[in-house]
């Protein structure tokens, strides 16, 4: 009877132990998760003042230079602020009026217009900023009289017709004056050196109209001087 009783006991301690374990909730076996690459930390860091911002990581840069700006050079249009905006004003406002002729295209023909007819082709229009300050009257009647046939009607007609600038007999006539005056013999070596670094000729002779009417204007500035 005691064996009986013994095996009763020992069966249901077995089945206790079994329902125990029924009632364990299973986990999913753990998962092994790749190696991510680490991202590089960047460190944001605030300077006092300025409200400017550091970082430490790997920054990427334009590679577009810098934005160059030439200073004009002492006396000469663009070193005169009133002079150069009022001679900004002449272009903008003949440019509104060739726009309305010819939408969306009329300051680049006013620009182009202007370069052909100073001889300037093959440089920005803005390059009478560093012309000298006796250039600046020949600028201004040249915008003053193109506004005049442009109120007119007559856009196109460019002021070939009319010397804003001074003929080559009147430049040799006037730079022989000048040097004399000055004491410079316009074939010696200093003279020479002095065209090749501004206008890139060894003589006078091979001045353009518009380099002649500069280096006359310059011989000018030198006597004032």
């Amino acid at each position: 009877m005691a064996n009986d009783d013994l095996k009763d006991k020992i069966k249901k301690g077995l089945e206790d132990l079994e329902r125990s374990r029924s009632n364990v909730v299973k986990f999913p076996p753990k998962t092994v998760r790749k190696n991510r690459k680490k991202k590089e930390p960047t460190i944001y860091q605030s300077i006092e003042g300025n409200n400017n911002t550091q970082f430490v990581g790997n920054p990427v840069f334009s590679m577009h230079p810098p934005k160059v700006t030439v200073a004009p050079p002492p006396n000469s249009i663009g070193a005169d602020p009133l002079l150069k905006q009022s001679i900004m004003e002449r272009f903008n406002k003949l440019g509104e009026l060739y726009n309305n002729r010819f939408p969306g295209k009329g300051f680049a023909i006013l620009h182009g217009n202007f370069k052909k007819d100073f001889g300037i082709t093959n440089q920005n229009y803005t390059i009478y900023n560093q012309w000298p300050l006796g250039m600046a009257p020949y600028v201004i009647n040249y915008l003053d009289d193109l506004y005049v046939y442009t109120v007119s009607g007559r856009f196109a007609q460019r002021m070939i017709n009319k010397d804003y600038l001074q003929t080559k007999n009147y430049c040799k006539k006037r730079e022989k004056e000048l040097t004399k005056e000055l004491n410079l013999n316009i074939n010696g070596p200093e003279m020479i050196q002095w065209l090749y670094q501004r206008f890139m000729v060894s003589s006078y002779q091979q001045l353009d109209r518009l380099q002649h009417n500069l280096f006359v204007t310059y011989l000018e500035d030198m006597v004032l001087k």
